[in-house]
């Protein structure tokens, strides 16, 4: 399986109230390069996401009696557009309340998956509804920065959030991802200041 570098690697946020398979998960998938953090209900996943930049939320459609789906739905309409894969439980797929919720859950989201979740598969779906993302014009790069930001300078070289790449005056260009994008963007915007880590 293809491994993500570690240097650009995405940031998931895995949300599932079944501890044992949201720990195999979470494990598996740092084992493939991204970064993940794991909340088992959505109460938990709140200041996660106000915490943290995330790239993709990986959540079951239904977490302890709560609607996930309503839960993204609140979070697009206050401007956090987070690429969202949705899980269901495997039940009849002839059920109307299956079929009902599968399909109100592609609505919202950007894919679906019925558990228990083919991780190949999954890691594949994972990559495809990223890729759609970079090509969103709203999609948030970093937590600084989206794609619909103008080009700045930074260093003497002319930085690209459109096109993910930094040109240099040699002619030299080079691509990036997303933290080093935020970075550059942060330094640019607060010339000879200090940040801190954070």
């Amino acid at each position: 399986m293809e491994h993500v570098k570690m240097r650009n690697a995405p940031t998931l946020l895995a949300v599932d109230e079944d501890l044992a398979l949201r720990s195999a998960l979470e494990a598996q998938l740092r084992k493939v390069g991204f970064r993940v953090h794991g909340a088992a209900s959505l109460r938990e996943a709140g200041p996660i996401l106000a915490k943290h930049f995330v790239n993709l939320l990986l959540v079951h459609a239904s977490v302890g009696g709560e609607c996930a789906i309503r839960f993204v739905e609140g979070l697009r309409r206050s401007g956090q557009k987070i690429p969202t894969i949705f899980t269901l439980d495997r039940t009849d797929p002839a059920s109307a309340h299956e079929s009902g919720a599968r399909l109100r859950a592609l609505e919202v989201g950007d894919d679906v998956l019925a558990k228990p979740l083919p991780f190949r598969e999954l890691v594949a779906r994972i990559h495809a509804v990223l890729r759609r993302a970079e090509r969103t014009n709203d999609w948030h790069v970093a937590e600084n920065v989206t794609l619909r930001d103008a080009d700045f300078t930074f260093c003497g070289a002319t930085v690209s959030p459109r096109r993910m790449m930094i040109f240099f005056d040699n002619g030299r260009r080079d691509s990036f991802g997303g933290k080093e994008l935020g970075l550059m963007s942060f330094f640019a915007a607060r010339p000879g200041q200090m940040g801190t880590r954070a």
